[in-house]
Order: C-alpha cells, then sequence, then structure tokens
C-alpha cells in the first residue's frame, strides 16, 4: 500500500493529524478544568463540539459530493490549525478566557463534520477497489496507535510543567505543527479525476441522505443504537473521567492521559480480534452487539461504585485520624 504515492502521503499526513489530535484531547478538557474547576463547563465544552459535527455531517458529504476530498481536508486542517494557534497563543500569553474555548470547540465541530466524510471519501481515490480494504485497515490502524501514543504523551507533557497552564499551551502548539504537516501531505497528494457532480441541491443531498438513513431499517436501528451509546455512555465517560483524574489521582494530567489510552488499547484489541474472526450472521451480530453493550454499561456503572467504595473508604481513614488526634 505504502509503494502508492498519493496513500504514502496520505499515511503521513492523516498520522501526524491524528496523533496531534489526541494532544489536544487531552489539553483542552485540562485548560477547561484549570480555568472554571466546573464539570457543566466541561460538558457544554463537549457538547459545543459534538452537536455541530453530527448535524454537519451529512451537509459534509453533500459538499465533497461536489468538491475534492483533497481540497476540503486542506480547507478544514487549515481552519483548524489556526483555530488551536489562536488558542494555544491565547494560553501562553495569559489572556484565554472560557468564551474562547467554547467558540474555539464550536468552530472544531462544524469543521469536522466537513472533515470527517471528507476523510472517509479519500482512500477509494488513491488506491485500487482489490486494496481498498488494506488502505482504510492503515488508515484506522494509525488512528488507534495514535490514540494509544498520544494521550500518555500528552498527559506527561502537561503534567511536566508545573507552571500554569505552559504544558497545556505547549500541547496545543504540538497540535498546531501536526496541522503544516497534514497541510504539506495533502498538497502532495495528487487524486486521479474521476468525479461524477452530484445532482441537486446541497439541502436536497442532505434531505436525501436523512430520508436513506432513516428508511432503512438496519441503517435506522443502528444510528438509533450509537446515538444512544453516545449520549449515555460515552458522554458521561469523557466528562467523567478527566474530573476523575482531576479530583481523585494523584498523578493528574498523566493520569487522564493514561486513562485515555487504556481505552484506546482496548479499542486496539478489539479490532484485532474482529479482524482474525469470521465475520457473524446478521442474527449473531445483533446478539453480539445487544451483549457488548451491555457490557459496557456494566463495567461504566462500576466506576460510580469505585467511587461510593473510594469516598467511604477515605471518610473511615478521615475519622480514624480524628479519633488518634482526640486520643492524643
Amino acid at each position: 500500500m505504502l509503494a502508492l504515492r498519493g496513500f504514502r502521503w496520505l499515511a503521513v499526513g492523516a498520522g501526524a493529524s491524528l496523533l496531534g489530535d489526541q494532544f489536544s484531547l487531552i489539553a483542552m478538557p485540562w485548560l477547561v478544568l484549570r480555568l472554571t474547576e466546573s464539570p457543566l463547563a466541561l460538558g457544554l465544552t463537549f457538547a459545543l463540539e459534538g452537536v455541530p459535527r453530527a448535524l454537519f455531517m451529512l451537509l459534509g458529504g453533500a459538499v465533497t459530493d461536489r468538491v475534492s476530498p483533497r481540497r476540503v481536508m486542506q480547507v478544514t486542517a487549515a481552519v483548524r490549525g489556526l483555530i488551536t494557534a489562536l488558542l494555544a497563543l491565547a494560553v501562553t500569553t495569559g489572556t484565554v478566557q472560557m468564551w474562547m474555548v467554547l467558540v474555539a470547540s464550536a468552530l472544531f465541530g462544524i469543521t469536522a463534520g466537513f472533515a470527517v466524510p471528507a476523510e472517509n471519501s479519500i482512500v477509494p481515490r488513491l488506491v485500487p477497489a482489490d486494496d481498498l480494504q488494506a488502505g482504510n485497515s492503515v488508515i484506522m490502524g494509525l488512528g488507534q496507535l495514535a490514540a494509544f501514543i498520544g494521550p500518555s504523551a500528552a498527559g506527561a507533557l502537561i503534567g511536566a510543567f508545573s507552571h500554569g497552564l505552559t504544558g497545556v499551551a505547549v500541547a496545543l502548539a504540538i497540535d498546531t505543527t501536526t496541522f503544516a504537516v497534514c497541510l504539506l501531505a495533502l498538497h502532495r497528494i495528487r487524486v486521479p479525476h474521476h468525479h461524477t457532480p452530484a445532482e441537486g441541491s446541497l439541502m436536497a443531498s442532505t434531505a436525501a441522505g436523512v430520508r436513506h438513513v432513516w428508511n432503512d431499517t438496519a441503517l435506522r436501528a443502528v444510528f438509533i443504537v450509537l446515538a444512544v451509546v453516545n449520549f449515555l455512555v460515552i458522554g458521561p465517560l469523557m466528562v467523567g473521567i478527566p474530573l476523575l483524574a482531576d479530583r481523585r489521582l494523584h498523578e493528574g494530567s498523566l493520569a487522564f492521559g493514561l486513562l485515555m489510552a487504556a481505552f484506546a488499547l482496548g479499542n486496539l484489541v478489539g479490532y484485532l480480534t474482529a479482524g482474525y474472526l469470521p465475520p457473524p450472521s446478521p442474527a449473531l451480530l445483533r446478539h453480539i452487539m445487544t451483549a457488548f453493550i451491555a457490557a459496557f454499561g456494566a463495567i461504566t456503572a462500576t466506576l460510580a461504585v469505585g467511587r461510593v467504595r473510594f469516598s467511604l473508604s477515605e471518610q473511615i481513614l478521615n475519622g480514624h485520624a480524628a479519633m488518634s488526634s482526640c486520643s492524643w
């Protein structure tokens, strides 16, 4: 696969960008907690990024059908890099405020709504049809590898700077640099022109995409399940993990990074395992999805139980210390 010039440059750009994203994944929540110490502000930050990304995804797909995916990726990478650079500058100069973080999160979400469809559609234009699965596997593997290495490195970096928000600024600056690498790689890619102009307006194409998903029973079910899981499980985890690391774990940002890296490692093991196993039948797949979602919920619930037990143990120890002090 890497013998193909276009795909090789895509792997370089995607790998750099994905790694940089992990630095922002740790830096942004840590910045919010340092500015506000508020779980509500942290949840609002994630919501302002996640909701626009979901809302603009279909529109982004319609735009990608009309414009080269390479061009869409270049524009979105430039915009995201500029936003990250401005935020890093504000943190460095000590002028950063919470409203800046919220605006940046919303802009990140909007641009991601266009970037994700473009990223998904460019691989088939760079590799032969017979190599498409291998090409997608390489890009997905780079994503999982970056998600495993990046958070722990970002957490260690932020924790290494005990002075103010210096570590956060450095992490955001690294992400900015990776966008520059991504833009350079995209500039070297030459996408073969075999584009068929899409019919109808952007809004008509977007509405057609919504109708297609909703009218397909299987797609509708998957969409609803993913929406519920993201809203009720992934969302609370993304807010709860940095709070847990900040308030309950002495390692702070390093613990946050290690927890996110462990999450990515589990994803990587799941991908590799699924790749080696034979594809299940649709009926068996439904049972597997149900079982794994139930297991995911049960594991998540243990975090709450562990929190209660930890607090109880802490109270007992504090009570024991108080009794010892009185007897002394």
